[in-house]
């Protein structure tokens, strides 16, 4: 089961990368939990595939590449849930210094089907480039 929810964090970032916002706002649930140091709220999946899209353009512009999935520990909670911890590199392609940043996900697995229940950004990205 823990492969599976790596792989799936590889697919997802991998969505991302490439710009595909409609595959990446699916690895979430219809509905899910987003918390960052701002507090938290239930977020809709469409509201997300908007965000992972401003992100991406926002991240662009700034001259931000690649952002590359460093690591991923998973604690399986029960056998449908996961608690994955991960950490995320955002490469400069302009030569600064890579933004590192660290998020956990709730992931529910069930009919081979995986999705983020819940998104808990340890510092959202606002605050990591306000303060790398």
């Amino acid at each position: 089961m823990e492969q599976n929810i790596l792989a799936f964090f590889q697919n997802y970032a991998a969505a991302c990368n490439r710009g595909d916002d409609e595959a990446a706002a699916n690895a979430f649930a219809p509905d899910f939990l987003y918390a960052d140091e701002g507090g938290s709220k239930i977020v809709r999946r469409e509201q997300m595939r908007a965000g992972i899209e401003q992100r991406r353009k926002s991240l662009g512009s700034s001259g931000a590449g690649l952002t590359v999935l460093e690591h991923v520990e998973v604690t399986m909670l029960d056998p449908y849930l996961a608690l994955a911890r991960t950490l995320w590199r955002i490469d400069s392609s302009t030569g600064q210094s890579p933004l590192s940043l660290e998020s956990s996900f709730l992931v529910e697995v069930c009919d081979n089907t995986t999705h983020i229940l819940a998104y808990l950004a340890h510092v959202s990205l606002a605050q990591a480039i306000r303060n790398p």
